[in-house]
């Protein structure tokens, strides 16, 4: 992702392996959308303002900020990993459709092979 945003290819000397610059792309794009949902989950949490005359969800002793952030980087992590967030597919998409990455291998059509029932060739 970071080599988009600087105008570079994915594509670097001797990586011409399709599925290792794919792997490499989605670890890039799954890192930007955790990121993309902590952001999210943080502002959450500081709006809703749970429990704010007691300092807040994580009330307002020492370590409340860190407990904060574990949270919401614990969160974001699960969430995007359910896969039900799609920025990271659709990040995918359009690095394929921009080239900076090979499409997927279309998958080969099966067709039924013949059954053999007695001297008939009969169609599965």
């Amino acid at each position: 992702m970071d080599a988009v945003m600087h105008g570079r290819s994915l594509r670097g000397p001797g990586t011409s392996d399709p599925a290792a610059l794919r792997a490499q792309a989605r670890g890039k794009v799954q890192q930007f959308e955790e990121l993309f949902v902590q952001q999210m989950v943080g502002a959450l949490r500081q709006s809703a303002g749970f429990g704010d005359e007691d300092g807040g969800l994580f009330g307002s002793g020492p370590g409340a900020d860190t407990y904060a952030q574990w949270f919401d980087q614990n969160l974001a992590h699960e969430v995007s990993r359910s896969g039900h967030v799609g920025i990271a597919d659709v990040l995918m998409r359009d690095l394929e459709r921009n080239h900076e990455i090979p499409p997927l291998p279309r998958p080969v059509p099966r067709t039924a092979a013949p059954v053999r029932r007695g001297a008939v060739d009969v169609a599965a």
